[in-house]
């Protein structure tokens, strides 16, 4: 048995070490430095933070508050607005409009959907069904 034994750890170091000299030899991919943000996704994520924060303090501080498929107006005429959903306080989702200091929400403002079309529809995400969003 221990003639099986010896020859067997030898042939196991053998075969081990040449898989670590190719692992060490293979060429290694080159590392790229660490991509540096854009100032446009920089400008994204302060425009989410000022949506939430201004959200927030509009809809009286809920304690539950959701807001999905943020995104600029794309009509230059109305550029600084951002168009969404938000939802809170286990109501379900409206659409919202929102500039620097201002926020209109669907079933709060009259005339909503006419401002929807003229700001929000030229903007990709969403084209919501009037039937998917609360009413109030």
């Amino acid at each position: 048995m221990r003639n099986l034994v010896l020859p067997f750890l030898a042939l196991l170091t053998i075969a081990t070490a040449t898989v670590a000299a190719l692992r060490h030899d293979a060429p290694q991919a080159p590392t790229l430095p660490p991509k540096a943000p854009t100032a446009e996704a920089l400008a994204q994520v302060s425009t989410q933070r000022h949506v939430r924060r201004l959200l927030h303090t509009r809809l009286g501080q809920p304690a539950d508050l959701r807001i999905e498929g943020v995104r600029p107006s794309r009509m230059p005429q109305y550029a600084g607005a951002t168009c969404g959903r938000v939802a809170w306080n286990d109501d379900g989702y409206r659409r919202f409009i929102a500039t620097k200091r201002v926020v209109q929400i669907d079933g709060r403002t009259p005339d909503f959907d006419h401002a929807w079309q003229r700001i929000c529809n030229g903007s990709p995400t969403m084209g919501l069904p009037p039937q998917t969003h609360a009413t109030p």
